[in-house]
């Protein structure tokens, strides 16, 4: 069972992602913020194999945090998700391997191929 973290500070999202994801047989661990979701992947690095990441966090950009992540584990394949257009996201998505993105409101089916194709990709 494949292992995803999701960092969101929207419990209806966190909800909404566990109960799908969970439903497609992937093991989920929730926070709220980029503090906790650093901690969370710092204690279970060896079994988080993907991480899906709220642009606006109360406590950090997504940006910066997927770069944190990535200290710890260079190779994390990565899905930013935002509910507002950014210019950013779409560059740092484009100079990042492993790294996709979608905006919210997504469809599930669409989350659900990004992720496959992500935990699946080698570069």
């Amino acid at each position: 069972m494949q292992k995803v973290l999701i960092i969101d500070d929207e419990t209806a999202i966190q909800m909404l992602l566990e109960n799908y994801l969970g439903s497609q047989g992937f093991d989920v661990v929730t926070v709220s913020s980029s503090k906790e979701g650093i901690e969370q992947f710092q204690s279970e690095k060896d079994g988080i194999e993907c991480a899906i990441v709220d642009h606006a966090l109360p406590d950090e950009g997504g940006i910066q945090t997927v770069a944190k992540l990535r200290e710890i584990n260079p190779d994390l394949p990565v899905l930013l998700v935002s509910g507002a257009e950014d210019s950013r996201i779409l560059d740092f998505v484009d100079e990042n391997p492993k790294t996709e993105y979608l905006n919210k409101p997504f469809d599930m089916g669409d989350l659900l191929n990004t992720l496959k194709s992500l935990l699946n990709s080698d570069g």
